[in-house]
């Protein structure tokens, strides 16, 4: 990658250690924490017969593309 997201003397937090995911299937709902990625995401959804619309490559990490469409 070129690196182009990542601003010079800009802070970056690592949240790939933020895995968690809680499925509510009665409720319909997923909660994620933002070091999760889509593959993680639609996995635990997928369990409980649910599905939502995200990214297009299940490595990508669901804060990134929530928050900017995977964009810096």
């Amino acid at each position: 990658m070129a690196g182009k997201a990542v601003t010079d003397s800009g802070l970056m937090i690592d949240l790939s250690p933020m895995r968690g995911i809680r499925v509510d299937p009665r409720r319909q709902a997923v909660w994620a924490q933002g070091g999760c990625t889509w593959k993680d995401f639609n996995r635990a959804a997928a369990g409980h017969g649910l599905a939502t619309t995200g990214g297009v490559v299940s490595s990508t990490g669901i804060a990134g593309l929530t928050l900017g469409g995977g964009e810096g």
